[in-house]
């Protein structure tokens, strides 16, 4: 474990210049696991922020924010079974060409994040739309 007054120079030397701007992500880190540290010796929060001159909410909101485990893929695979999708709802007028035809496929469904959604696309065309939204 660094020492307190090695932590406390990286905490003064990182001290932002605008309020908004706040510490950089290597000395909230480093003060982080100097924290934890600390807090499994049985030391108070209160009492460790007030040894490094910041705020007690800066250094828990900085030990929280440590991931816990390893990070997983952003992206995952994904596979298209068109026999686990769910009958469409009729709509009025529509007129689709039925899913067993030659060179069909079944309408799929996109679903954005917000919950904007793309209903009736082939398989063709939600990947061109993709595509183009990159």
């Amino acid at each position: 474990m660094e020492s307190l007054e090695v932590v406390r120079g990286l905490v003064a030397a990182g001290r932002p210049t605008a309020w908004s701007r706040g510490y950089p992500p290597a000395v909230r880190e480093r003060v982080a696991t100097y924290m934890l540290a600390r807090l499994s010796r049985g030391d108070q929060p209160s009492h460790i922020a007030s040894d490094l001159g910041i705020s007690r909410h800066s250094v828990l909101a900085w030990t929280k924010a440590r991931p816990v485990g390893p990070a997983g893929p952003r992206l995952v695979p994904v596979v298209i079974d068109a026999g686990a999708c769910l009958p469409a709802p009729a709509v009025a007028g529509a007129v689709l060409p039925p899913a067993s035809s030659p060179g069909r496929s079944t309408p799929l469904t996109l679903v954005s994040p917000r919950g904007f959604r793309l209903e009736w696309l082939t398989v063709d065309a939600a990947a061109d739309l993709l595509g183009r939204l990159g």
